[in-house]
């Protein structure tokens, strides 16, 4: 009796299901519950054993792990699609609900490494054929098969530092996008800056001022601070071209 956790893609969520495998030496009961996905997996059988002589036991029971891969491998792929997708739309903008899809799909990955992790101990039992289960002449069916339980344990690890990557290309995104903010913030500060100062000193009321008695004080004043504007914001330019 083997169970394998067998997992597929519902729209964006993760669904995990049980695979339940009886097996004796002239039987194999197959228990699943996913009809989808046995209807599937009965088609494969009948058309990878037309033959008489490749309808052995062992080679039904190697057809029913190699379907299940294949089936894995695309939905880690379809996985792999998302993350590179959600990387590049955070090169773009880098909003909240993406940091919240972030943390779901490393929660996905984590779950995917709990799950996939038992079947690489499963394919050293196929390895090992302690109890000769597997016939003589039948090897071949299995040799690879351990192999790509390993590969489908890597592909998952590989997905996590994809996450892992993508988290932090989003926390980079973040941080530049606050930096772009306080430096429009200490820009507008260093524009206003100089206009305070002049209206500070002509709001200061002192007996003798001789500005405040003049005929052009209000439109010079005007004029100075439009000027001392216009001269910041040039050498800000050149300033911005030359970095």
């Amino acid at each position: 009796f083997i169970t394998v956790n067998y997992f597929f893609y519902e729209g964006e969520k993760l669904i995990f299901e049980e695979i339940d495998l009886y097996i004796g030496t002239d039987y194999l009961v197959l228990i699943l519950n996913n009809e989808q996905l046995r209807s599937e997996l009965l088609a494969r059988l009948q058309k990878r054993t037309q033959g008489p002589r490749r309808a052995t036991h062992n080679y039904l029971y190697y057809l029913v792990f190699d379907f299940i891969l294949d089936q894995m491998f695309q939905t880690l792929e379809n996985l792999e699609d998302q993350l590179e997708d959600l990387e590049m739309d955070i090169l773009v903008y880098a909003a909240k609900e993406k940091f919240n899809r972030i943390i779901e799909l490393k929660a996905q990955v984590n779950l995917l490494k709990k799950y996939v992790r038992p079947l690489i101990y499963l394919g050293d039992a196929f390895h090992m054929n302690e109890n000769k289960f597997i016939r003589r002449g039948n090897e071949k069916y299995f040799s690879g098969i351990g192999t790509r339980f390993k590969k489908l344990y890597d592909f998952v690890a590989s997905l996590g530092e994809l996450v892992s990557q993508i988290q932090n290309s989003y926390d980079s995104a973040v941080s530049m996008r606050e930096s772009e903010t306080s430096e429009r913030l200490t820009l507008l500060a260093g524009m206003v800056a100089p206009l305070t100062v002049i209206t500070g000193i002509y709001g200061m009321n002192f007996a003798f001022m001789p500005e405040l008695h003049w005929k052009w004080s209000y439109p010079v004043v005007l004029a100075a601070m439009v000027v001392i504007e216009i001269i910041f914001y040039i050498r800000l330019r050149k300033r911005k071209g030359r970095s």
